[in-house]
Parts: C-alpha cells; structure tokens; sequence
C-alpha cells in the first residue's frame, strides 16, 4: 500500500519526529472536514437532526477505537485530549492518597511521573544497560503497591515491555494497573484484553489523528467513579438537594468534546486497521535494520535493546562529541526533521548518564532512501565538528 501520496507534507522535507506526533493523511482531515461542513452540532444535547447525526457519529468513532484496542465495550472508552489527560485521569479515578505506593519504571515520560509524584510514594524499577526493565527489581517494588503504572513502550529507548506478563505480576501483588500506550498503539497491535490492564491511555496525534484526541480505556471497576470534570454531560440530573451521575462514557467526559477530532481519530485507526498493524509493524522493523546496519561502524551512539524484537521504530543516539541540539540543527538545514533534547523523560537521561539525546522515529510513510540520507548528513556533520 503507497501511502506517501496520502501525506501532501512530505514535500516540505524527511520527517523523523514522528515519535512526538505524526502526520494526518487526506482521509483524517476530508473526515473531520465533512463533519464540520455537514453534520455540525452539539451531541446528546438535542433532538433535532444534526444533533442526531453528531452523536450517533461520536459513539460510532468509539466503536471503531475499542475494535483498535480490542475492547469488547465501547462504553469502557473515555475521550481525552491526550495520553497525559488520560494519565492524570486515571490517577484521580484510582483515589490515591500519600500513604500510598505507586510503582513507575526508569524509562516513564513525565506525563508518567508526576500525577503519581504528587499523589503518592512513587517507588521507581531500574532497568538494564539494554534498557529493559529488570524483572528482579520489579517483582521486588511491586511488593504491597497499590498502582503499578508503566509504558508499553518508551519514547527514548523504544523498548517494548512485556506488559501482559507485568501486569500479570502487579494484579497478583493486589495492584492496578495503568499502561501508558502512546508510543505503542501507533506502531504495533495494542489488545487491552490480552494485556489486561485497569487503565490503558492513548494519544490521537502520534497515530494520524488531529491534536487534542486520545482514549483513556477505563476498567469496569472504575465505571461508577467521581468524575475529574465536572459539568454538562456528566450527569442524569442535578438538584439543589442531590447529584445523580451519568453512566460511563459521559460522565468522564465534562462539557463539549472534540466531536470533529474524535471522528479524525476514528478514521485513523480505520487507515491503520486498512494497512494492518503488522504490516506497519514490519516497515518499521526495515527502516530500524536499515539504520543499524548502516551504524555498523558506531558512528553513533545507540541507547535502548540491541534486539530489534525489543524496540518500536524511534532510535535515540548521540554523535560523539556533538551535542544532540547541533546535530538536530544541522539536519534541519538539510530538511530532515528529528527531536533533541531530554523528550519529556529527565529521570532516564540522568539514568543513562547523559545529558540529552538525538532521536529518529519512523513511520509508515518514511522510507529506506529517507535512512540512508539521514546517515549522510551525520557523517557530514561528523567532518564538521572533527
């Protein structure tokens, strides 16, 4: 399937940062476009036509995400604006006090951190030199925690963890559990049942959907929470004397939503489901290949598992001698776009010893002549700074 053609802003130059968010193609913007132009209105606020169209239109986008995620519900779906809104969410619904444990990993973005650093006792997992949580350690900190929340994969290292066997582990210890699926869901099959996760947050925008869309996947435990938003949609009725709630999905999901980016979103996941998650799984896995072989050399530093098995299509490097800001610099003077700095993940830059990082996350519309230019231009940059 050529879907380059799909994707009009690769002309403006290669792409790399997929990682912190992805391209939309024509079908996600002709989908949100359609909705605005034809059937705009308010949802489940009204009961004349266009108001019907929109809502019956906004449930069916969370029919198509819980086929993405093989949710047998729907109405386990809450629309949030991003992995980091579902996160906090999930935090707030799991009604943590100081007292306590909450069990994170060394590889946590920081939307991954700090709802559970200001809410609890955080107890952090190391991981290996390959950056792979260490299994001994873990078994160790799970040890009377009460939440175990982790990635699926890591933005820096794009490590795949082996979630089902971990929560596994967690819920025998009594905790639960919360996975943190944006770097994954864009780039392999997620299935929140295999998994078996109380939580399972995504974001929209690194998956070919609009900004401000994602999906926190809330356990049926939880349905009957006090909602974090509080307002319009989220209840049956309201008196001066009593609160009645909603049911789940709207009673997590306060005020008007993202009605157009909920259906972008939809309509991305149906593009992913048309390419096949194993089909974009096995590009990614060439371009990785192609950039290691093309490493063979050690011209750049590569952090995070060996195994391409291990590891989602981003790799962070440095280019010894060469801070990861002038490398990103230079490459952007040659039109390829990629990420530097700490990428939203300090505690695993101190871990890992280093002060920032280079990184080069692909996606279904990069290419293996988009690798090779890019190891050009790093040697080039090499010459320079030699």
């Amino acid at each position: 399937m050529d879907v380059r053609k799909d994707f009009p802003i690769l002309k403006r130059g290669i792409y790399f940062d997929n990682s912190a968010t992805s391209h939309k193609p024509k079908q996600v913007l002709a989908a949100v476009f359609n909705y605005y132009n034809n059937h705009n209105a308010n949802i489940h606020r009204g009961i004349h036509r266009l108001s019907e169209e929109s809502s019956e239109r906004y449930e069916d986008s969370k029919k198509t995400l819980s086929k993405f995620i093989g949710a047998k519900d729907w109405k386990r779906i809450v629309y949030v604006k991003n992995a980091t809104e579902g996160l906090n969410l999930a935090s707030h619904l799991l009604n943590l006090s100081k007292k306590d444990k909450v069990v994170i990993t060394s590889m946590e973005h920081h939307s991954n951190i700090l709802p559970w650093r200001v809410n609890s006792q955080v107890s952090v997992v190391d991981i290996s030199s390959e950056g792979v949580i260490d299994i001994e350690d873990f078994k160790s900190k799970i040890k009377g925690a009460k939440v175990v929340s982790m990635p699926h994969a890591s933005n820096v290292l794009g490590t795949i963890n082996e979630v089902e066997l971990l929560t596994k582990m967690a819920h025998e210890e009594g905790a639960k559990v919360v996975i943190d699926a944006a770097q994954s869901a864009p780039h392999l099959k997620v299935d929140v049942n295999k998994i078996g996760a109380d939580f399972l947050a995504i974001s929209g925008h690194k998956m070919l959907a609009p900004g401000g869309t994602g999906l926190l996947y809330v356990s049926k435990e939880f349905s009957e929470s006090t909602p974090f938003m509080l307002g319009g949609g989220t209840v049956f009725d309201v008196t001066n004397q009593k609160i009645e709630w909603a049911d789940m999905p709207e009673r997590f999901e306060g005020g008007t939503p993202n009605i157009g980016g909920a259906i972008g979103f939809a309509r991305a996941a149906e593009y992913l489901m048309e390419i096949g998650m194993d089909n974009v799984r096995k590009h990614e896995v060439s371009l990785l290949k192609n950039f290691f072989k093309l490493n063979e050399e050690k011209l750049v530093e590569i952090y995070g598992p060996h195994s391409l098995k291990l590891r989602t299509g981003l790799v962070s490097f440095n280019l010894p001698g060469v801070h990861s800001h002038d490398v990103a610099d230079f490459l952007n003077a040659r039109n390829i776009f990629i990420r530097s700095g700490k990428h939203c993940a300090h505690p695993l830059h101190e871990r890992l010893c280093i002060p920032s990082s280079a990184r080069a996350s692909f996606y279904i519309y990069n290419t293996l002549s988009e690798v090779e230019n890019l190891f050009e231009v790093l040697n080039e940059i090499k010459e320079v700074f030699s």
